[in-house]
């Protein structure tokens, strides 16, 4: 049933429901949180390996893998954000 007579009312230009549409963007903004939550949490993980005590070997391993995933997240969270 048409809003107030237009039939495309609530309509993106290429047809699609407008409300979809927010929803996917609400998921993007989630995800995009998401990410960069893990990714800082995976950045503090990594200082916390570099300033423990014990063998070096595995605090680089930990800490370098650590810095990896963790700007991996952080640089998808940007992704995420910057889409619109």
């Amino acid at each position: 049933m048409p809003l107030f007579g237009f039939p495309l009312a609530g309509r993106c230009a290429d047809g699609r429901d407008a409300r979809s549409n927010l929803g996917a963007v609400r998921q993007r903004d989630a995800m995009g949180l998401l990410f960069l939550f893990l990714g800082f949490g995976l950045l503090g993980i990594a200082l916390g390996a570099a300033r423990s005590t014990g063998d070096g070997v595995a605090r680089f391993v930990v800490g370098s893998a650590a810095i990896a995933i963790g700007v991996w997240l952080v640089s998808l969270s940007v992704r995420a954000f910057r889409k619109r």
